[in-house]
């Protein structure tokens, strides 16, 4: 079995070590060596020949390791984002065969500084926050994570060390084609991208955010199905078939929505379209497929509408856009989706600790809704 080889980089090594010792526990194919950061230039020859002996599959940075260093030593001049982005020089250049560049810190260093280095939110392929990484589930999400990252980036380099075939290098299932918009945006296909560049269109465009895949929360509200009956049942052996198979996909369940949309189509031709029923609706077909343990997805709150085509990002429950608000976010992809937070999570913030931004279209709308919350709290003591 390969061992996924990882250097994590912390101005305080022993303080992160157990978290780090955590991570390589969880999954017996990872191994992370915790350091301290040392002079720039013979950090970036250590990591160019750690890479070229096959000794280094990936790299965590702390965001500021340039805060403190261990007794006996002077404090690095560099921050996290200078070293990515040398270290992405060299690999664009052929210098350096790419690898996953992962960024960890704590939540108010984020919101210090990354979050507002919009720049170079390209350099890194992952962000945690160490804030995060407490319980079991959460250390081996993260762990099978960082395998997959370096998994995925072994397979981009293989395909693209040939002429890239996006068919072949995603996977995807018989009857469901690439849409030309997708490779059209990332150039000429003449022009060949460095692996990383690649690695990072296929992470954050098609499998993080919904479009042509979705996650299983999604899938299940599209189905109308309470999620926890669709784990349970026949019917999530059977739609097995249509999971994205691709690079990420081992840690980043995700299903191809239109080869599911067609199954249900094939399921009996007179069938509506799936997405223009109600979740009784839906569920009433599946029975009568032969599928019986399910159960029927419920709604958020009193009063929605049970035509469910995506979720609410906050609770992960099936949603009506009818009842949402549009997040904003950055300008989306053409094959993208628009994501939506619940009426009921936007309207009373505090209680559900929302602390995201609606588009700014909405913005009359959101605050006639807490205007209402606010006035019924009112009316009622």
């Amino acid at each position: 079995m390969k061992k996924y080889r990882f250097i994590c980089l912390d101005d305080m090594p022993n303080e992160v070590k157990r978290a780090t010792s955590r991570l390589s526990t969880a999954i017996d194919s990872l191994e992370i060596e915790t350091q301290a950061p040392i002079d720039f230039s013979k950090q970036v020859a250590v990591f160019v020949q750690r890479r070229r002996d096959k000794k280094l599959d990936g790299v965590i940075l702390d965001l500021r390791i340039d805060q403190t260093s261990p007794v006996g030593t002077r404090p690095v001049d560099y921050k996290a984002q200078r070293l990515a982005s040398e270290l992405r020089t060299k690999m664009a250049e052929g210098a350096l065969r790419d690898f996953p560049i992962v960024l960890w810190s704590i939540s108010q260093k984020f919101a210090r500084s990354y979050e507002k280095d919009v720049a170079s939110h390209d350099l890194f392929d992952l962000v945690f926050d160490k804030d995060e990484l407490h319980s079991a589930d959460e250390i081996q999400l993260a762990a099978d994570e960082l395998v997959s990252l370096s998994k995925g980036y072994d397979s981009i380099s293989e395909a693209s060390d040939a002429t890239i075939r996006w068919d072949d290098l995603l996977k995807t299932p018989s009857g469901v084609a690439i849409d030309t918009r997708i490779t059209a945006s990332l150039g000429r296909p003449s022009v060949r991208l460095p692996v990383h560049v690649i690695a990072r269109f296929v992470l954050k465009k098609l499998v993080e955010h919904p479009g042509l895949l979705i996650d299983q929360s999604m899938l299940c509200a599209r189905l109308g199905l309470d999620e926890t009956s669709y784990e349970l049942s026949d019917l999530k052996k059977d739609l097995n078939k249509f999971a994205y198979k691709g690079p990420f996909g081992d840690a980043w369940k995700r299903w191809w929505w239109s080869a599911v949309d067609n199954w249900w189509r094939k399921l009996d031709s007179d069938l509506p379209p799936i997405l223009s029923l109600t979740a009784e609706q839906r569920l009433k077909q599946l029975r009568q497929a032969g599928y019986k343990k399910l159960r029927v997805a419920e709604g958020i709150a009193k009063g929605y509408s049970a035509r469910f085509t995506t979720i609410c990002q906050k609770l992960r429950k099936p949603l009506d856009p009818i009842d949402g608000f549009v997040l904003s976010g950055r300008k989306l992809e053409s094959w993208q989706e628009r994501l939506y937070v619940s009426a009921e999570v936007a309207a009373k913030p505090g209680r559900y600790r929302f602390d995201g931004e609606v588009d700014p279209l909405e913005a009359d709308r959101l605050k006639e809704a807490r205007a209402k919350v606010t006035r019924a709290k009112k009316k009622h003591g």
